[in-house]
């Protein structure tokens, strides 16, 4: 929820030129958290500090 505001906040601000960055930062959003919830399953107890 608070990636989508803030990509909604983000592209207020942006130009048409540097509008193409929310699709690329969606795409690593997506990446990362499919290796937070890959590395999660694998040893979630060395995801519990951070």
């Amino acid at each position: 929820m608070l990636f989508f505001v803030g990509s909604l906040i983000l592209s207020t601000f942006l130009d048409a030129y540097s509008i193409k960055l929310i699709p690329i930062l969606a795409t690593w959003f997506v990446f990362g958290r499919i290796a937070f919830w890959i590395g999660y399953l694998k040893y979630p107890v060395d995801r519990a500090f951070g």
